[in-house]
């Protein structure tokens, strides 16, 4: 039975194509420990480390494309944040003192935070029910994409807000407020959710997007043309207080630590922008490198990353190690990966040469490998198979994710 959450949410709904591509054994009693520091891996050498959430209790992919009744309460979502900055901006052009304009804002941030809860709640529930098999993978990536659009309309109500706060004096718990606001939204909106919208909306054609939780955390995964798009949250490791980081320069060395090659790159290119010190409770640092872009948030109480935003440049990308098949002078060559990281799928000829060929996951046809023999796929969890087919004959691997 569907929880009354998701009813209140996906009522009449229309179906979604949904693809799974197997690997993927729902086991809700597969959780993350409460408090169980999050583990950043590195898929190949010399590339910047994920964050990757331990005994995802449930992982598939899926399609999502123009649902109607998604797309209205999205649009609607959208219009009410739309009215709600129109009336802060009238409230604020209304008061005439100082005292008047701090009464606004704090007004403001109370119903700023009160929709930051309710959308922490929507998205904690849909992740536990989800990692419980309580929810489809198709019904999940929904919910996402309404909670991604809501949140990014509040956090265009703190981006309204800030320099206002900025004007008044003795402001500053106003300013802290908002900082701590940001922090949250952090969790609440990402790329991939957002592309999710934009199929719902049918803004954009649908894309596939590997979809994993545990009760506390996901990990959202897409292929964008050439770049691979990754999100990850562990809510386990945000805890919303002060704590030991409380400058800059200490968030910069916990970020160095949590991504020692990233930092170093960016360092080089002087590419890093956006450090901020969030509402005195977390860090935050916006850096590019040699393989893309990394956007990643640290809790100031337990240092750990608790949101992180990966955009690959998969031409650029270093593989991990290779599994392959070969006979009849041709070769399937298949690079392991991370549980929905990007699967690179290669066939050759016996020189080396690029074979155009015919894909499957898992018996899930996912694309061709073209003129240049390759093709780029989302890693399912666990053990898999990846198939090619070229001119009636057929080549195997079995693939396990790197771990």
């Amino acid at each position: 039975m569907v929880p009354a959450f998701v009813v209140a949410l996906l009522v009449l709904a229309l179906p979604v194509a949904a693809v799974s591509l197997g690997g993927t054994t729902p086991n809700a009693n597969v959780d993350n420990e409460v408090g169980q520091t999050p583990r950043l891996v590195s898929p190949a050498q010399n590339t910047t480390d994920v964050l990757v959430l331990d005994g995802a209790a449930r992982a598939t992919t899926v399609e999502p494309s123009l649902t109607l009744t998604s797309a209205v309460r999205i649009g609607t979502g959208d219009g009410g944040n739309a009215l709600a900055a129109y009336e802060f901006d009238e409230r604020w052009q209304n008061a005439t003192t100082a005292d008047a304009r701090r009464a606004v804002l704090e007004n403001e941030t109370e119903r700023i935070n009160a929709r930051i809860d309710e959308l922490e709640r929507l998205q904690q529930n849909a992740t536990r029910a989800y990692a419980a098999g309580e929810l489809t993978a198709t019904e999940y990536v929904q919910t996402m994409a309404y909670v991604d659009s809501r949140a990014r309309g509040v956090n265009r109500l703190v981006e309204d807000a800030f320099p206002r706060a900025r004007q008044l004096r003795n402001a500053q718990s106003i300013r802290v407020e908002l900082g701590k606001a940001n922090a949250h939204l952090a969790t609440l909106t990402g790329p991939v959710r957002e592309r999710a919208a934009a199929a719902i909306r049918d803004d954009q054609p649908p894309t596939r997007i590997y979809v994993a939780a545990t009760a506390s955390g996901f990990t959202l995964a897409t292929i964008d043309d050439d770049t691979y798009v990754r999100e990850a949250v562990d809510a386990d490791a945000f805890t919303g207080s002060q704590g030991t980081i409380d400058t800059i320069s200490e968030g910069q060395q916990q970020f160095q630590e949590a991504y020692p090659w990233g930092w170093n790159q960016s360092g080089q290119n002087n590419h890093r922008r956006n450090q901020r010190f969030w509402g005195q409770i977390a860090y935050t640092a916006d850096i590019t490198h040699n393989h893309g872009r990394l956007v990643a948030f640290i809790d100031a109480n337990t240092t750990n990353v608790y949101s992180e935003t990966q955009y690959q440049y998969l031409s650029s990308l270093p593989t991990g190690p290779s599994v392959s098949d070969s006979h009849d002078n041709r070769t399937l060559w298949v690079n392991r990966t991370y549980a929905g990281g990007p699967l690179r799928v290669a066939v050759t000829n016996a020189t080396g040469a690029p074979l155009d060929a015919s894909v499957r996951i898992n018996g899930t046809t996912v694309g061709q490998t073209g003129t240049d023999g390759e093709l780029w796929a989302l890693s399912p969890q666990g053990t898999y198979n990846v198939t090619a087919f070229r001119e009636g004959e057929q080549y195997n691997v079995t693939v396990s994710t790197l771990t």
